[in-house]
């Protein structure tokens, strides 16, 4: 997260952040939701986007 920040401080005009995470299992959701609740504390004005993974039931509840 820090690493994050760091970047976008460093940049000349941020505008947005691409999120990419899974839906399944704790690591996509928990994690996923944390990384998003954290970076609309640290940065309120810039918009957030996010592209969700969801596991194919019918096989299993694993995304890799």
């Amino acid at each position: 997260m820090d690493m994050g920040e760091r970047e976008a401080k460093n940049g000349d005009s941020l505008e947005a952040f691409l999120v990419l995470h899974s839906i399944a299992g704790g690591t996509g959701s928990g994690l996923g939701s944390f990384i998003l609740e954290r970076l609309d504390d640290k940065f309120p004005k810039n918009a957030i986007q996010t592209y969700n993974v969801f596991p194919n039931t019918q096989e299993g509840d694993v995304v890799v």
